[in-house]
């Protein structure tokens, strides 16, 4: 009662409701109603505000109380400041949210340096070695050695090109979760000889940026660490969309 500054007769009933934050009294009320109709414990956090006026985070738990013939007899249960413990926790999320967009800043730079920088030069490098090929005669075994070099340089081109895909996904950004995933697991089962079978149904194309990244990675570490360490030489890979949640 001193948190709230009311009385024990103000309390009782709904009237704990009251001082509950407005946009957690919903979900407040669902579920104390539905452990109120099973008879069972409940635990919710949500915002009640004090006597003061600030509204703090609760941590509410309640058991029921059964008389000796087993005749429901109510609740008992009591409620904790838990306000620094969730200010706590917005700031971890807070920070491993700027951590995640920081290295995704430099994943971009350094695909688009790979993509833009690199894999032109080494393109480059490949005209001019085919101009040399053209230009001056050699002897049999250095022309065999120069298209040895050349295909080795095709190769680390598209090595180079695929990691820069890896690193940002640029239809992921443009195109959709769905379409990101498909391309990907397409672009790793010709590089690593697998067979990749991916499916995706209901996914939105617009989603939060966030979590698109989140569940985009997801699917590309497993994937990866499954073809490495498996030695399986078929995968499935499967995205489904509800109203309420991906899978």
């Amino acid at each position: 009662m001193r948190f709230t500054g009311r009385s024990i007769h103000a309390e009782l009933g709904n009237g704990w409701a009251e001082n509950v934050h407005r946009e957690d009294l919903s979900l407040c009320q669902e579920t104390y109603t539905n452990a109120f109709d099973r008879r069972e414990p409940f635990e919710m956090a949500y915002r009640l505000r004090r006597h003061d006026g600030e509204y703090r985070w609760v941590l509410d738990l309640g058991v029921p109380r059964f008389q000796q013939d087993g005749s429901f007899a109510g609740y008992i249960g009591s409620c904790i400041d838990v306000t620094d413990h969730k200010r706590a926790e917005e700031s971890l999320a807070d920070m491993s949210r700027k951590l995640i967009e920081a290295q995704e800043q430099e994943r971009t730079w350094i695909a688009r340096e790979l993509h833009d920088d690199i894999n032109q030069r080494i393109a480059l490098v490949l005209v001019n070695l085919e101009r040399l090929q053209g230009d001056s005669p050699f002897a049999p075994a250095t022309t065999q050695r120069m298209m040895e070099i050349r295909e080795q340089l095709s190769s680390l081109a598209s090595d180079v090109q695929a990691l820069s895909h890896h690193l940002h996904s640029s239809k992921l950004e443009y195109l959709g979760l769905a379409t990101a995933a498909a391309s990907f697991c397409k672009e790793l089962s010709e590089e690593r000889m697998v067979e990749i079978e991916f499916s995706s149904e209901g996914v939105p194309k617009q989603l939060p940026r966030e979590i698109a990244l989140c569940l985009f990675r997801v699917l590309q570490e497993s994937l990866q660490n499954a073809v490495k360490h498996s030695g399986a030489k078929h995968f499935e890979a499967r995205i489904k969309g509800t109203p309420n949640e991906l899978n």
